[in-house]
């Protein structure tokens, strides 16, 4: 990942920007859950972020989600982020299918997350089995080769980390920080929304957020956010939730 300058994440070193008074201290934004289910909220959503002053864009892909949505068999969708790439946003795998493994931990239960957890729990063997599926239906749909990956809710078993370094990426990112696999660790957290339908507990995380928000973070959005889709409206909304 190429690291921003701190003029480029405090805004500073251009004309003022429409950001910089609501998220001062954004270091990069990622749009995770990429998939062509979602192609029109996508869409919308990155004509709102385009202009965010940052120089760390991503956009996670899952090539199969829930194994109903193959990237390989919606050229429209390919299209749409290969031109995402050429604009300077960098490709990244986001899991496989994103869906529930077997081993489900209580978590997940008192969360109601609906999807993700994908290589919580993986051994060695069944994280090279998914990583490879997922690599391959991404260099079929975009002629290309992802250097980062993030695991779905960002957990990835010490064996996945492994297999990840075995495959040829440089890196990976967790909720707290992202791992170089040449360089090491860099500690910026991630700040993001929609953890779950119970007010109580989007409350604590509102909370949590709320201290990552007054220093550098990663921006981190999903589709599936229920964000407002318009310029300012995205501003307020975001702001409103901490």
């Amino acid at each position: 990942m190429i690291s921003p300058s701190r003029d480029d994440v405090l805004g500073g070193g251009s004309p003022t920007h429409r950001w910089t008074n609501v998220m001062p201290h954004i270091w990069s934004i990622s749009i995770h859950d990429a998939t062509p289910r979602c192609l029109p909220q996508l869409r919308r959503l990155f004509d709102c972020v385009m202009d965010i002053p940052v120089t760390c864009r991503s956009v996670a892909i899952v090539p199969n989600w829930d194994l109903q949505w193959d990237v390989r068999a919606h050229p429209d969708f390919i299209e749409f982020m290969k031109e995402l790439e050429t604009g300077g946003w960098e490709l990244v795998l986001h899991g496989y299918s994103h869906s529930h493994p077997k081993r489900t931990p209580i978590y997940n239960r008192i969360f109601r997350v609906r999807q993700g957890w994908e290589f919580y729990g993986l051994n060695y063997a069944e994280s090279t089995t998914l990583l490879t599926k997922g690599l391959q239906a991404f260099r079929e749909a975009f002629a290309s080769e992802p250097k980062g990956f993030v695991a779905p809710n960002w957990h990835l078993s010490p064996e996945g980390e492994r297999a990840l370094r075995d495959l040829g990426f440089s890196y990976t990112t967790y909720m707290n920080r992202i791992e170089n696999f040449d360089t090491g660790s860099l500690y910026i957290p991630a700040v993001w929304f929609g953890i779950g339908k119970r007010p109580m507990v989007n409350r604590i995380n509102r909370a949590i957020q709320k201290r990552r928000w007054r220093k550098p973070y990663r921006l981190v959005l999903h589709p599936g956010d229920r964000l407002s889709f318009d310029g300012t409206n995205l501003r307020v909304d975001l702001h409103s939730r901490l």
